[in-house]
């Protein structure tokens, strides 16, 4: 586990250095006040929080991803905004922050000047046939043979729920949904799974709602395994081995 986080620190600092230059070389050419620079990225990784290693969940520590707008004049140093956004909102709120109209065709909104939404979705996942719980390595087939299924989520301020919407191309039966809810403000790191607590069923059963209209609208790509079977021996996991001290 210590070899896991090592490993996973080391990718996260390298992009530091890289990002010193830019602004310093916007400093530089006199760009830095005229010039808006936004730092996202790909979701994290579970480093053993909840004793949880992957990252094909929606717990907290590989759901949320950093969202660091700088734009002097514009954006007041050092606020920090706590409002639900999305990835989505990444092409609106560039453009704003450029001066320029997005187009008509974005979603998402302008995290500087766009109403708080009541929720945002997510998914992982592809629900087709075939799919596998890894991608990369096309390893992890359902239980049962078929293929890894969709999971959607979806968040407010106070709770999230997240379930099994698509498989084998396909809506998922009711049975097979398997949702989580979570009620974030009363416990952060979800430490337990309130799905059979009865104060909670009108909430699970208003998101699972959500969650299937959203699922049954969504575009349907074609599903392309991301790697060939040769290419997947490099991309498998590692095997998990236990060693005896003596």
């Amino acid at each position: 586990m210590q070899q896991a986080q090592a490993d996973h620190h080391a990718p996260v600092t390298c992009p530091d250095a890289p990002v010193g230059v830019l602004l310093a070389g916007l400093r530089t050419l006199g760009l830095e006040a005229t010039t808006a620079v936004v730092f996202t990225a790909d979701h994290g990784a579970s480093l053993g929080g909840n004793g949880l290693l992957s990252k094909i969940v929606f717990a907290p520590q590989s759901h949320r991803v950093p969202l660091i707008v700088r734009a002097p004049g514009i954006v007041p140093a050092g606020r920090v905004d706590d409002a639900l956004s999305e990835g989505l909102d990444v092409a609106r709120t560039s453009c704003t922050l450029a001066g320029i109209a997005p187009d008509t065709a974005f979603e998402g909104r302008c995290v500087r000047t766009g109403a708080e939404p009541e929720a945002v979705f997510s998914v992982i996942g592809k629900g087709a046939e075939g799919s596998r719980a890894s991608s990369a390595a096309n390893v992890g087939p359902w239980p049962d043979g078929r293929g890894w299924p969709r999971r959607a989520c979806v968040r407010t301020r106070r709770f999230r729920v997240d379930m099994n919407v698509r498989q084998d191309g396909g809506p998922v039966i009711a049975a097979n949904e398997d949702a989580l809810p979570a009620d974030r403000l009363a416990h952060p790191q979800e430490p337990t799974n309130p799905a059979g607590d009865p104060a909670h069923a009108a909430t699970v059963a208003r998101f699972r709602a959500m969650l299937r209209a959203r699922a049954a609208e969504a575009v349907q790509p074609a599903f392309v395994p991301a790697c060939s079977a040769a290419e997947t021996g490099a991309l498998a996991p590692p095997a998990l081995t236990t060693e005896t001290q003596t």
